[in-house]
């Protein structure tokens, strides 16, 4: 039996460092945004739905392809490197070239 607990745009979580609002937050091998600021073990709102505009890496993206955190860089990547953290962020809804600094990223699980 399951209990209905919250919508799920937003999911309550105890923050592992102090965070401000439109952090990225890790979720495991997932990625989320702090929907509002809060210091290492308070109760924090993370954003696991939406669109938000991220840093990317310098490359070409095109819609639909699937973006990753490197929390070295802060900025979405393609593809990850050998030996570092896989943290989904979503996928792109915006086409950006290689000069673009940014790019839509539709949050997705």
């Amino acid at each position: 039996m399951a209990t209905y607990i919250q919508k799920g745009e937003t999911i309550d979580i105890k923050a592992t460092a102090d965070t401000k609002a439109e952090d990225v937050v890790v979720l495991g091998s997932k990625a989320g945004v702090a929907a509002c600021s809060g210091k290492e073990g308070e109760l924090i709102a993370v954003a696991v739905e939406g669109v938000y505009k991220f840093p990317k890496a310098g490359v070409a993206v095109s819609i639909g392809e699937d973006l990753y955190y490197d929390a070295e860089t802060g900025k979405v990547v393609k593809t990850v490197a050998e030996g570092k953290a896989k943290v989904k962020v979503g996928y792109a809804v915006s086409a950006a070239s290689a000069l673009d600094t940014e790019v839509a990223v539709k949050l997705a699980y």
